[in-house]
């Protein structure tokens, strides 16, 4: 069974073939969190989970990078300190 995904550039279903051969990398960003959690911040997380544990399970290296929310907290956090706020 091959992967086929809906590529927004041509905006057809197209098959999946990584840029390296055999090589499949991924950069996900984690949840963005500003209020009460609920379980739509585990959608991203479980999704990317399940699509890169079928491409290693299809014969597929996988580097898979998924940015915390500690990380995104100290980001968001430093963008605080120094955005100018908006004029009403």
């Amino acid at each position: 069974m091959s992967l086929r995904i809906f590529n927004t550039l041509s905006r057809a279903v197209s098959d999946f073939s990584p840029a390296e051969p055999g090589h499949v990398r991924m950069y996900v960003c984690g949840m963005t969190v500003y209020d009460l959690c609920h379980l739509g911040h585990a959608r991203s997380m479980i999704a990317f989970d399940v699509v890169q544990r079928w491409l290693k399970a299809s014969g597929f290296k996988v580097t898979y990078v998924a940015m915390s929310p500690t990380s995104m907290t100290r980001s968001s956090n430093a963008h605080c300190k120094t955005a100018k706020p908006f004029a009403t």
